[in-house]
């Protein structure tokens, strides 16, 4: 009888552990490879906020307290995807030039959800995610914009292409369709669209190439779509407004 009861709690002493190892291994690759569903479920409660997470950057990068002037009132972020380069531009003066991570940076703008490149346009901020997981931070534009809305649904795609994202962040495997900067770079970004305090006063124009230098670029087949030269246009007049090209 003693003999039963004891391989009975072995048992269930076995199963629980079985129980409890799974559901903590289980924990761990949800916050490891889906970093924001805890987060969004108030399992931890030690995830920065943009703010805290500039206070923090301020105390590791001393120098980033003198990096913005007193009144900045607006900041252009611009992608030029065939030289792979990130400007950052604020009230008119370029602080600071970047290199991208990616690879290949194929001209035209993104068409579909399955499409790899890089969207084209002009974008307000939409988020700061200072939580980003393997990205380290994410500043992400506000795609699709009424332009993108416009276009594609009336050439015929569903409307259903328009659910992906396009987001600034740090070196992942297997990316072409976001921007990638190393992380002193996109500190630099982060801090500057945080300390604005006001993410409509922020503008992303992501072109093809340097349109204040070069001409548009020529695309055929299904990816050059009427339109594209429209775009090609209104990107040119906004950075020789925006972000004065420097000789």
């Amino acid at each position: 009888m003693k003999s039963e009861r004891k391989l009975r709690f072995q048992s269930i002493l076995i199963a629980v552990t079985s129980v409890v190892l799974f559901l903590l291994v289980s924990a761990a690759c949800l916050m490891t490879f889906f970093p924001s569903i805890p987060k969004k479920l108030g399992i931890l409660q030690s995830y920065d906020t943009p703010e805290s997470f500039c206070q923090k950057l301020e105390t590791k990068r001393s120098e980033l307290k003198d990096f913005l002037e007193p009144y900045t009132w607006s900041a252009v972020i611009v992608i030029l995807k065939e030289e792979r380069k990130v400007e950052l531009w604020a009230d008119g003066k370029m602080l600071g030039k970047y290199d991208m991570l990616n690879t290949d940076c194929p001209p035209g703008t993104r068409l579909a959800d399955t499409d790899p490149r890089i969207p084209e346009g002009i974008y307000s901020l939409k988020a700061l995610d200072p939580n980003a997981g393997a990205g380290y931070l994410a500043i992400e534009a506000d795609y699709p914009n009424d332009f993108d809305r416009q276009n594609l649904v009336a050439a015929g795609n569903p409307e259903k292409i328009l659910e992906g994202t396009f987001v600034i962040h740090g070196r992942l495997p297997n990316e072409s369709a976001n921007v990638m900067l190393e992380n002193k770079a996109l500190e630099e970004l982060f801090y500057t669209a945080e300390k604005i305090h006001d993410l409509k006063r922020v503008t992303i124009i992501s072109a093809p190439r340097d349109l204040r230098v070069k001409p548009d670029p020529v695309l055929s087949g299904p990816d050059a779509p009427p339109w594209y030269p429209d775009l090609c246009r209104v990107l040119r007049n906004t950075l020789n407004l925006t972000a004065k090209k420097v000789q």
